[in-house]
């Protein structure tokens, strides 16, 4: 759906600005030639544009006489220089092609929200609900992150990279499937718990976000700070989810 929206969507973007003869009314629209449009010529000469576009400054408008060359020549269609949606013949087809994108992101948004329900509720325990182990490896993939940018220059961007590149991949195998999978959380911790738990993680996933951006704007100083605040953060979020859970 998305491969086909986005070829409905090249294809009918392509005529936005070629309008159809047909469609011109002098008396509703303000059309200016942006390009020559056809061509004519005889027999062992040079083909000629039919129309050519002003010089600057002074564009040429389509009238009566012009439609009428146009039409005399053949020329279906011109190349112009503003958008009008009452001209654009194809804006069907491009409404088509946005709904084929939407339809298919939202499908593909459907199927890895089930993929990471899925992956939440991977490890479960004898009783059916989940167990901390994703706080568990996520709390010592952050450690070992933190510990690896601790040790090298911050002002590097390959080591910057690294600490982009170690937040999305928390994000990916971690706090989205967590976030995904509140409702076998919530079973487990309770309400109550499961809001005491989140209260940290949520803290503790701005500070890896944060820690992203000043990467990315190349603040090494920041991004350290904000990682090892986000580790110290999602630590007190794994205490939680124990004590919330033997507590329920």
């Amino acid at each position: 759906m998305v491969a086909l929206g986005l070829v409905l969507g090249v294809l009918s973007g392509t005529t936005a600005y070629l309008v159809p003869v047909e469609r011109i009314d002098p008396a509703r629209d303000r059309v200016e030639l942006h390009a020559p449009a056809g061509h004519v010529g005889g027999a062992g000469e040079a083909p000629r544009p039919v129309l050519e576009p002003g010089p600057a400054g002074v564009p040429l408008v389509i009238g009566e006489d012009e439609l009428r060359i146009l039409r005399e020549a053949g020329v279906s269609r011109i190349h112009v220089k503003q958008f009008s949606m009452r001209l654009w013949r194809e804006w069907w087809l491009f409404g088509v092609a946005a709904l084929l994108l939407l339809g298919g992101a939202l499908m593909g948004r459907r199927a890895r929200r089930l993929a990471l329900e899925k992956s939440a509720v991977a490890g479960v325990g004898a009783s059916g609900v989940p167990t901390p182990a994703l706080l568990d490896e996520a709390l010592v993939v952050a450690k070992r992150l933190a510990e690896e940018i601790d040790v090298t220059p911050v002002d590097d961007e390959s080591v910057l990279r690294r600490l982009r590149d170690g937040v999305d991949d928390l994000r990916e195998r971690f706090f989205e499937p967590l976030e995904f999978g509140r409702a076998a959380v919530i079973e487990q911790l309770g309400m109550a718990g499961y809001a005491r738990m989140m209260d940290r993680f949520a803290a503790a996933e701005r500070q890896f976000n944060r820690a992203w951006s000043a990467a990315a704007d190349d603040v090494g100083d920041e991004a350290v700070r904000c990682l090892r605040e986000g580790v110290k953060l999602l630590a007190e979020a794994r205490e939680r989810y124990v004590v919330g859970g033997s507590r329920d």
